[in-house]
């Protein structure tokens, strides 16, 4: 706008606001801007406006329209931060200077034709038909200064000359009470903004007097005292070589306000709205319904919300629509699914990361109580009558090894005790299970009978904790070590085993067969002691004893792979070749082996046969004790999973309970009329400020309920135990400390057997009846605002209406005297004798004549702009409904795209079409078609003719730009700017035209 990049400013800088604004504003403007900026911020009220040249960077002047708005808080009180628009007006400045200099013209064409009348009277003898002439001429001039719309008072030394009869009318004085007064008599004392009138009219001339036209806004009155806003455009002009003031004065009281009321509607129920959408962002769409919810429920919500994104379970939440409305950061780990793509969705959407499938689940069972959920699962536990649980396996967890579990869900109630949503809580228990089934397992195998095959060596003991001993006692005795079944097959990692047996025998297939084997034999059962012999693959020395449970031998616990003064490298070297590995390296590794005398080894190996007798006595017991284990499990199995269910329901109705925006109770009712409290959540402390004890807490309630509603309150609990139906109430309660609040209960009552049980909450609805009565003074405020907002409307239409009409009236009959100032205008110039200076004179009165016609006619088309609502129309009928050459074609694939847009939209299409085939040369082809842009939608018009030049892309929307009337591209961008609908030029020169017109979100639909 003017011509400078904003980053070249040091916008953190004391002095920015000098820098960017002050210093850029026109010398002549600069005070007065800063000044009436200045009182705004001083005193912030209602919206500071005000108008002002601002220079570009290549030194010319830029009009400005500046508006702004100081933000306030919550409080209503100003805030630092001015809000406002710099918008260029220097078009319609250069518009309106167009109007005034066009009218000088005519002016100095009406000096003109009454100098040639007085020349025509002294040389021609037509002198009577050129006075006719120019009297016809005068008279016409003198229709229009009296049939104009606008008041006009002609001035001379501030004294008003003469004036029009539209002045008459509106200060309701005749002609010769008005001639002679200045314009301040015709206006009140001082100006709204507490300027003197006087000097306001005199600041104005002089400004006149000095330089150009200006046009400003002010109020004047009429002979009942009726003051009225005008708009005043005042400009020096000449006749017969005398400087007067022309003042066009026109009424803008209604539009005035129309604007101020409209301004101040706006912003009341701007606040009102802002007020509804931070109450209840959750609803915008009813927002009416929903102000008349608890704002306290709003607030607790939200931290609600936090809590639940927070808990260690996975947990989420859905509405009573079943669309989900809460979805935890544990449940974006357990399922992967993040809560922006869960939130909002309905349809069972939570079910698929579970099931796979849409399908109910336990929530929705909370929610519609449906019994068919049931049979959906293996079992449901169920507590009171709104709390489920169970225990599910879902096989496709944790890539198909599967997972079980905890389930449990139940609903939640809005005030009124009605079922408003319900919330799921899911726990992995997979580890538990695992280790349970693991337990359970390793329970069957000591179970079994001590001759049963299946029985093995790791289902009775903890492999880890054996790995562990056979470790240490290895290194501690310096041998190898290894634990084997009766076969030779590995139980344990060897422990100590050298190179030799470990890297070179065993990796060949019959040293590996051979160690087996050796393993097997040398492990073999042996009451009296040890085996002590060379092993039968590698001839080291080995030992061997058998771990035997009962008389079944399960395992083999070998030790070894020494060597003494006996054993020699040839006899290696010759193994080596009859296993097939390599001498060299069995020969190396063999001077490896640790060497250890015979009585050494068999000290360890007698110490190895203890050790296994050991651990083949506690094999016995572990069956023993597991035999015993099972038989005590089988009967406190029940008990076991009874408690912990309900440890787990308890805890989930404790973490429940501390989230709900409410105290969460359960008290009895017993047939002989004795009451009890059964249950009372930990939030009754901070809402009522009452401990909880069970035996003392209702009567404790009770007492501090207001006096005012103790007694409806007792009442309202004996009724609904008597008919055994729906506890409500409403009252107010003083907490200990002397707060008073108001509270809401409600609960439901369930028979079981003798008891009768109720379940609620109690509410603290404290704001919510504050804005209830600050709703309903709302209300009837906005029932007054929409009654004077429809009056006003109808009032605007109307006066649209009749201003449509007079404008209609006024043009007709001034191009009707146009085109007879036109018709005597080239009369006179077929006149002999007509100096060539006259005859120049004349041409440039007719060319004005002609423009003044053209812009009548505009004035024409563009009133129709607007005149009518907008309504829906379906492009497929607008492209229809226009033609085109049959030597061009139409590529358009319908559709059933609708656009909200003014009437006239098919205009712009007309015009499209239009400039393409009259301008684009060689055009053969238009084309229509339509994108989606992000919530937008962009229909594109093009053409393969000559194309628009860059330098005339935002030019041809200019109006007089052109080689016609020059309106069309900007009729076209004045009828789609009605409803916020923008219009582009994007095709590249020499390749035709591409127009784009970019619909916004929400006026199109398909």
């Amino acid at each position: 706008m003017l011509g400078r990049d904003i980053t070249a400013f040091d916008h953190a800088g004391a002095m920015d606001v000098k820098e960017v604004w002050e210093d850029l504003i026109h010398p002549d403007d600069r005070q007065k801007a800063v000044d009436t900026f200045l009182a705004y911020v001083n005193h912030p009220v209602g919206m500071y406006e005000q108008y002002f040249r601002m220079l570009h960077a290549d030194g010319h002047s830029v009009w400005i329209w500046s508006r702004g708005r100081t933000i306030l808080d919550d409080d209503g009180t100003p805030t630092p931060i001015t809000v406002g628009t710099h918008i260029d007006i220097t078009r319609q400045k250069e518009q309106e200077e167009q109007l005034l200099k066009s009218h000088d013209e005519i002016q100095a064409a009406y000096d003109v034709i009454a100098k040639t009348g007085e020349e025509l009277r002294a040389s021609l003898d037509r002198l009577t038909i050129q006075e006719q002439a120019l009297r016809e001429s005068e008279e016409k001039f003198r229709t229009l200064f009296e049939s104009a719309a606008d008041g006009i008072l002609i001035l001379e030394d501030g004294k008003v000359l003469d004036c029009n009869h539209q002045a008459e009318v509106l200060f309701r004085l005749s002609k010769n009470q008005i001639i002679g007064r200045s314009p301040a008599e015709l206006a009140p004392p001082f100006q709204p903004d507490g300027v003197l009138s006087h000097d306001l009219c005199a600041e104005k001339i002089r400004t006149v007097s000095a330089g150009g036209p200006v046009r400003f806004e002010c109020v004047h009155q009429n002979s009942d005292g009726r003051e009225f806003f005008a708009e005043v455009t005042l400009q020096q002009i000449s006749i017969q070589g005398r400087a007067y003031l022309q003042a066009f004065i026109r009424d803008i009281s209604d539009r005035k306000r129309a604007e101020m009321e409209l301004i101040r509607k706006n912003e009341e129920l701007a606040t009102a709205y802002e007020e509804i959408l931070s109450a209840e962002a959750e609803a915008r769409e009813s927002h009416d319904q929903l102000i008349r919810k608890d704002l306290d429920l709003q607030e607790t919500k939200s931290r609600l919300d936090d809590i639940i994104a927070f808990l260690p379970d996975a947990t989420f939440a859905i509405n009573h629509e079943g669309v989900v409305i809460a979805w935890n950061r544990a449940m974006e780990e357990m399922t992967g699914v993040m809560a922006e793509d869960m939130v909002g969705k309905g349809n069972y959407e939570d079910a698929l990361p579970f099931y796979n499938e849409r399908r109910p689940m336990l929530i929705d069972l909370a929610l519609t109580g449906d019994e068919t959920i049931t049979e959906r699962y293996p079992y449901i536990s169920r507590k009171g009558s709104f709390f489920y649980s169970s225990e599910i396996y879902l096989p496709h967890f944790y890539q198909g090894r599967g997972g079980y579990f905890w389930f449990t869900s139940c609903p939640f109630f809005d005030p009124d005790g009605n079922i408003t949503g319900a919330i799921e809580c899911i726990r992995d228990i997979t580890d538990r299970r695992r280790v349970e089934e693991a337990l359970e397992k390793h329970l069957v195998a000591l179970t079994r009978p001590l001759d049963d095959p299946a029985l093995s060596f790791d289902e009775i003991f903890d492999i880890r904790e054996i790995q562990k001993i056979q470790d240490e006692f290895a290194e501690a005795a310096g041998v190898a070590s290894i634990i084997t079944h009766p076969d030779g097959r590995p139980i344990t990692r060897p422990s100590r085993f050298t190179r030799l047996c470990n890297d070179i025998i065993r990796k060949t297939e019959l040293g590996c067969k051979n160690c087996y084997r050796s393993d097997a034999i040398i492990g073999s059962p042996h009451p009296d002691g040890p085996v002590v012999q060379p092993c039968m693959s590698g001839g080291l020395w080995d030992a061997g004893a058998s771990i035997v449970v009962g008389n079944r031998h399960i395992a083999n616990w070998l030790i070894g792979q020494v060597r003494n003064e006996n054993q020699s490298e040839e006899a290696m070297r010759e193994y080596a070749r009859k296993i097939g590995a390599d001498e060299e390296d069995i020969a190396a590794a063999f001077r490896d082996v640790p060497s250890m005398s015979y009585e050494q080894f068999s000290t360890i190996a007698r110490f190895l046969f203890t050790l296994s007798k050991k651990l083949s006595e506690s094999a016995y017991q572990n069956v023993q004790q597991a035999r015993f284990i099972v038989d005590l499990g089988q009967q406190n199995k029940e008990l076991c999973e009874t408690q912990n269910r309900l440890r787990e329901s308890q805890d989930f109705l404790d973490s429940l309970t501390r989230t709900i925006p409410g105290v969460v109770y359960q008290f009895y009712a017993q047939p002989s009329g004795e009451m009890g409290l059964r249950y009372v959540s930990t939030r009754a402390e901070d809402i009522l400020g009452i401990t909880i004890d069970f035996d003392t807490f209702f009567d404790r309630f009770t007492t501090c309920v207001d006096e005012r509603d103790r007694e409806a309150f007792l009442r309202s609990i004996a009724d609904a135990v008597r008919e055994e139906k729906p506890w409500e109430f409403e009252g107010r309660f003083i907490k200990p400390t002397g707060e008073v609040i108001w509270f809401q209960g409600s609960s439901i009552p369930v028979r079981e057997g003798d008891f009768l049980t109720f379940s609620g909450i109690i509410l603290d609805i404290t704001r919510r009846k504050q804005a209830e009565i600050e709703l309903l003074e709302r209300n009837r405020e906005r029932e007054e605002t929409f009654k004077e907002a429809a009056t006003l409307s109808e009032s605007l239409r109307e006066a649209n209406k009749k201003l449509a009409l007079l404008s209609s009236i006024t043009r007709h009959d001034i191009l009707n005297r146009v085109s007879v100032l036109m018709g005597y205008l080239d009369l006179a110039a077929d006149l002999p004798a007509i100096s060539d200076e006259l005859m120049i004179y004349l041409k440039k009165c007719s060319s004005v004549t002609s423009d003044i016609a053209r812009q009548i006619e505009f004035t024409r088309i563009y009133q129709d702009i607007g005149t009518h609502d907008p309504l829906w129309q379906r492009l497929d009928e607008m492209v229809g409904n226009v033609s085109i050459p049959q030597d061009i074609s139409l590529v358009y694939v319908p559709t059933t795209v609708e656009i909200y847009a003014d009437a006239m939209m098919v205009k712009v299409l007309e015009n499209l079409f239009e400039n393409a085939y009259r301008h684009g040369g060689t055009v053969t082809t238009i084309s229509i078609s339509t994108r989606k842009d992000g919530d937008r939608l962009v229909i594109l018009v093009e053409d393969d003719g000559a194309g628009i030049a860059d330098d005339e892309k935002e030019r041809i929307f200019e109006r007089g730009y052109g080689k016609n009337t020059g309106l069309g591209l900007f009729l076209a961008r004045e009828i789609l700017a009605i409803t916020g609908i923008s219009i582009t030029e994007t095709g590249m020169f020499g390749k035709g035209a591409r127009f784009e017109i970019v619909v916004p979100e929400g006026r199109w639909r398909v």
